[in-house]
């Protein structure tokens, strides 16, 4: 693909597969089936596509007579390479793609790398590029979701800082996305109160045991712009630097708190406001006589929780969601 200079959404229109999935192929994420279907539109794509030139640099010497079949059998016997660029543990010093496909390319290899590695991390995320890339591509965004599930039940977790410099329409789906994942009590949130000039963005996505990627682009423009993703310890250190110099500016803006958490004491002591949602009524508002038999810790929990209740309802500071459930008669 490199050869002529082929992207994938390029392909995907001559191919019956999606670019996320050309994209997965490319990165190794998915395997190529033993007989691809797709063989023949593909070799009838290129071959229309392909100066001299490219296929001398496949190995050529001259056009084969038959074009077809020579170009057939040399995908077979290089077993579909061409789709195989940067495969699974690759650790060259940086590896470059451009535009939303390519950050999507590299975004899957970095969550992938994050999966092997042995050691737990915490991941360091940041952007306030056009977020396109993320939100626009179905099949992209649930792999996006399940690798990060994974990464999390893992044991890693994540700081993320939100810039809510984005339009209202933009932030919402954004934060839609990242909601699932906040219930897993993993995520820590911050965000930068700064206003930013609208013209220079960037994007962070650090792992500081497997790889950071980089980007940067110009008033929401990430078409042809690159992407790095680096596996150099020095310079992730360097990128963990400056995102830790970041972070200082920002401020903590949300918790989640699950009922099994070791941390659940701290929600009840929580000075912040509460919203709270549950399938029926909160611990808070549970009656005294439904904890017979009850483990000592789950009532001092709801102690906690009553205090906490009571004193918040004079300042107006807890929200809570119930779920009813109506059944007809």
């Amino acid at each position: 693909m490199k050869v002529t200079r082929t992207t994938n959404s390029d392909l995907s229109r001559k191919l019956p597969l999606s670019s996320s999935y050309i994209c997965r192929l490319r990165s190794g994420k998915r395997k190529l089936p033993n007989v691809p279907s797709f063989l023949p539109n593909m070799v009838d794509y290129f071959i229309k596509k392909m100066k001299e030139e490219d296929w001398e640099n496949l190995g050529f010497k001259t056009i084969p007579e038959f074009k077809e079949k020579e170009l057939s059998r040399w995908f077979l016997e290089k077993e579909l390479t061409f789709f195989k660029e940067n495969p699974v543990g690759s650790r060259k010093s940086f590896d470059c793609h451009f535009g939303e496909e390519g950050k999507r390319l590299l975004v899957l290899q970095f969550l992938g790398d994050v999966l092997k590695c042995e050691k737990k991390q915490t991941l360091l995320l940041y952007s306030n590029e056009n977020i396109s890339w993320l939100i626009s591509d179905p099949l992209f965004l649930d792999e996006w979701q399940k690798f990060l599930i994974k990464i999390l039940k893992k044991g890693n977790s994540i700081k993320i800082v939100h810039n809510f410099n984005r339009n209202f329409h933009e932030m919402f789906r954004s934060l839609e996305k990242w909601i699932p994942i906040y219930m897993t009590g993993k995520i820590k949130p911050y965000l930068c109160n700064y206003l930013r000039d609208g013209i220079f963005e960037q994007s962070f996505f650090i792992a500081p045991e497997s790889g950071a990627i980089v980007s940067s682009s110009v008033k929401g423009d990430t078409d042809k712009m690159p992407n790095f993703y680096f596996h150099s310890n020095q310079v992730i250190n360097s990128f963990i630097s400056e995102f830790n110099n970041f972070l200082k500016l920002t401020t903590p803006f949300l918790d989640c708190y699950q009922e099994q958490n070791e941390l659940i004491e701290d929600f009840f002591l929580d000075e912040n406001p509460i919203h709270t949602s549950h399938p029926g009524f909160s611990l808070a508002t549970l009656p005294e006589e439904l904890l017979k038999g009850m483990d000592a810790n789950y009532i001092k929990f709801w102690k906690y929780a009553v205090r906490k209740f009571d004193n918040a309802l004079k300042k107006e500071k807890v929200i809570e969601f119930c779920q009813l459930i109506l059944k007809k008669k």
